[in-house]
């Protein structure tokens, strides 16, 4: 059946993010009765997620990258975005994060989207503080802009279905609400494991419900063999460092090695926290218990200060060892007898200290589950995709929670129910059919490399020069520091030829 197609296309500075853009394209262009309007920036947004600062090279490299490689599908109608703010609109006063995520503009939420753009580019959700601000000001544009310019294009073209990469961030979170409110079907797309996408109809990359419902369908559709040996090759590679990730996180620990403290003839707890940043504002991932990790954390110590005997640990997630944010100021001015802290950059081996630990508790990350594979009382208190394969314990209080780390003969969930979200990790996805991506410097597109430079770049500089000046505003911005030229060197650098 053919539809009439929206394609929202922003990911021109990532090989692997514009590679799963060609293929979805591709894949859509199959059916040669699909009407498919391929729309891209054009730097028409103040800004977006990917380079905030309006850098004037990087818009210039996302077109004409994007555009280059769009030749190599066939004919797709495509037009930029068009589109201004409105002079009058101002940003609001922002008092919470609540407040934020709760923001409209023309009766639609724009404010969570801003708030996950913010938290996630200063890692920080004290989204409130004075500092950021400026930051707030700049991303209200870009929000307010891509409503305008998506609500003309959704007018003019009048599409049955969107697609769109991602969808939490300002620009493409607002898409998403448009959709919702025009009643039009949505698809976003994401990186799944090596080699492989993910696309998902009418929902976010991150919801639980599609998530969960991934996990089970593809359990049960496997031959028993493979997905019991993919499974247990993910925690057994997971451990030693060797299963293929985006990031190794465990890559500067040195094997077995605890802390010189660590007293074993008490009860040991530790905890593994994780960054919060990217799903701080999903909807799914919401909890009534506590509104933040470190909250958790003091909460559960306080609970426990007189009980000699339990000695708490926290390790702070290596994900955060470049990070200055308030969860970090918070967790550096942690002052508890019954709390030791290891540092995101100390070389205490994460596996050791699950293997020592009487009692582990994470609040959504995989190492959760991973306790219970390697045979340690787990508990997740929080949301996580694995939550209801009865792998971990997961209480819904607090009262719950002590009850668990009270339990004198508490044990480990069974290993068994660990392997179905093995299975998933190592394997979730569609394989890329036009796509070939072997690292970030070597993707290809219907056999073509994609590469950084190419001859059209340069038109495109030249027309964007127009925005050097919002460039450096912007840069001043995000970064409290002037246009220098290690910004464009920087930039030179972490693009992937």
């Amino acid at each position: 059946m053919s539809k009439r197609i929206l394609f929202f296309s922003n990911q021109g500075l990532s090989p692997l993010h514009l590679s799963i853009e060609l293929e979805v394209l591709a894949s859509l262009r199959e059916n040669p009765e699909n009407e498919i309007i391929s729309m891209t920036c054009d730097a028409t947004l103040p800004g977006c997620f990917f380079n905030p600062t309006k850098n004037v090279l990087a818009c210039a490299l996302c077109e004409s990258r994007t555009q280059n490689y769009r030749k190599l599908i066939g004919k797709i109608d495509k037009e930029p975005l068009t589109g201004n703010k409105s002079s009058d609109e101002k940003c609001p006063e922002i008092k919470s994060l609540n407040e934020l995520e709760n923001f409209t503009y023309k009766d639609i939420n724009i404010g969570r989207g801003i708030a996950s753009s913010l938290i996630s580019i200063t890692r920080d959700f004290d989204v409130h503080h004075a500092k950021h601000r400026k930051k707030l000001e700049a991303l209200f544009n870009i929000a307010v802009v891509a409503f305008e310019s998506l609500s003309k294009a959704i007018t003019k073209h009048r599409p049955e279905v969107i697609y769109f990469f991602n969808g939490r961030f300002t620009e493409t979170h607002v898409l998403k609400e448009l959709c919702i409110k025009k009643g039009i079907d949505f698809f976003t797309f994401e990186v799944a494991t090596k080699g492989k996408y993910l696309v998902f109809e009418n929902a976010l990359p991150h919801s639980m419900k599609l998530r969960k419902k991934l996990i089970h369908d593809m359990w049960t559709s496997t031959e028993e063999s493979k997905r019991l040996t993919t499974a247990r090759e993910f925690y057994e590679k997971k451990r030693i460092g060797t299963f293929k990730a985006r990031f190794n996180h465990t890559k500067k620990q040195e094997r077995d090695n605890l802390p010189e403290d660590w007293d074993a003839s008490k009860k040991n707890i530790v905890f593994f926290n994780s960054s919060e940043d990217e799903m701080k504002t999903i909807e799914d991932w919401k909890q009534d218990i506590f509104s933040s990790q470190n909250e958790a954390i003091q909460t559960i110590v306080t609970q426990y200060t007189e009980k000699t005997n339990i000695q708490f640990h926290l390790r702070v997630h290596p994900n955060l060892g470049q990070v200055e944010n308030s969860q970090i100021k918070e967790i550096e001015n942690f002052n508890y007898n019954n709390l030791k802290v290891i540092g995101p950059n100390e070389k205490t081996d994460s596996y050791a200290l699950v293997s020592q630990a009487d009692i582990v508790i994470c609040f959504g990350s995989t190492i959760g589950i991973e306790s219970t594979y390697w045979g340690t009382p787990s508990i997740m208190f929080g949301r996580s995709f694995y939550e209801d394969l009865d792998a971990t314990y997961t209480p819904s209080s607090y009262d719950e929670l002590y009850e668990l780390i009270d339990n004198k003969a508490l044990q480990p969930k069974p290993q068994e129910n660990t392997l179905p979200y093995g299975y998933y990790v190592s394997s979730f996805g569609t394989p890329f059919k036009y796509v070939k991506y072997n690292g970030k410097t070597e993707t290809f597109f219907n056999d073509v490399r994609i590469k950084k430079w190419h001859l059209n770049l340069i038109p495109y500089i030249v027309r964007y020069s127009k925005n050097i000046s919002t460039w450096k505003s912007l840069t001043r911005t995000f970064t409290n520091k002037s246009l220098k030229p290690r910004h464009i060197t920087k930039l030179l650098n972490q693009i992937p030829k």
